[in-house]
């Protein structure tokens, strides 16, 4: 007995956020599949919870009913409000090149600062950083700088139940004088953990 084939599923929220290449969608891979998008990361609506979905012909009917149940009572000023934002996806965005910036000077940064193993992502906008030579504990250590400085950086240990302990994630999706001042931050409370 054959079972229908489910489509592929592709979350790309973060579609657009990119470094030296062209963004791609599994649509070009399988025309078939269901991508589900938002317009918190690339358009920065995030506390809109606004997204769309393109799901092949097949499923229209369906994707209706289930859209009909769970945002049916959408309040008018958020449906006025996505129909006037919503535009052609610019090719390149402001906000794209502002994140590639600050991701080449923290990357830059850490590594002065000893956090050498980390690499730079290619898209979205968050850097892991194993911090293993500073804490085996990633969380107490991340409590510890924000209480000390004011920067909030997020342990690996949502994210990795195994090596989470040496890694954390930290957001460059802000401006460019707020990456400085975290860095500056950053470093005096390094060099003030060194000397104790």
């Amino acid at each position: 007995m054959r079972t229908a084939r489910h489509p592929d599923l592709s979350d790309e929220t973060y579609h657009g956020i990119v470094y030296g290449a062209r963004a791609h969608s599994i649509l070009e891979h399988a025309p078939d599949a269901v991508v589900v998008n938002s317009f918190s990361k690339y358009w920065c609506m995030t506390g809109w919870r606004l997204g769309w979905a393109v799901v092949p012909e097949s499923l229209v009917d369906a994707m209706r009913r289930f859209a009909g149940t769970s945002s049916s009572f959408l309040r008018r000023f958020r449906s006025t409000s996505r129909s006037r934002r919503w535009t052609r996806r610019p090719s390149s965005s402001p906000h794209v090149e502002t994140y590639a910036r600050n991701r080449s000077l923290l990357a830059d940064a850490l590594a002065g600062l000893g956090i050498a193993r980390s690499r730079r992502p290619d898209g979205a906008f968050y850097l892991y950083a194993d911090v293993g030579d500073f804490t085996r504990d990633s969380l107490a250590w991340c409590r510890e700088l924000l209480d000390a400085t004011g920067v909030a950086l997020n342990t690996g240990r949502d994210f990795d139940g195994a090596h989470g302990d040496r890694f954390v994630r930290i957001s460059f999706a802000v401006s460019t004088a707020e990456v400085l001042r975290a860095i500056e931050c950053l470093d005096a409370w390094l060099r003030l953990r060194k000397r104790a």
